[in-house]
């Protein structure tokens, strides 16, 4: 029957800070300050989008209102009836292929 060898064991040091260890926790820091910084730049574009949207369905909003009451004057004359139709026609009108 063995049994095992018993040797007197030292304590271990304490590992010194190593400039690894530092670097490490440096990187974390900074990746967090700019997820914190990706974050907010993202609720500002959401903020900034949101206020757009909001004064343009505004905007939209009064000119359905003033066109729906007639408190809108015409820019220009109204397109003559067939101004779609005679706009995708050929500017020469019909050219014979020879």
């Amino acid at each position: 029957m063995t049994t095992p060898s018993t040797s007197p064991t030292r304590p271990s040091a304490p590992n010194p800070p190593s400039s690894q260890g530092h670097s490490h926790s440096h990187s974390h820091s900074h990746s967090h300050a700019h997820d914190l910084q990706r974050r907010r730049d993202r609720t500002a574009e959401r903020a900034r989008f949101h206020h757009l949207s909001r004064t343009l369905q505004t905007r939209l909003q009064y000119a359905r209102l003033k066109v729906e009451h007639g408190w809108v004057r015409p820019l220009s004359p109204p397109l003559p009836r067939n101004h779609f139709s005679m706009r995708h026609a050929h500017p020469l009108g019909r050219q014979n292929k020879r």
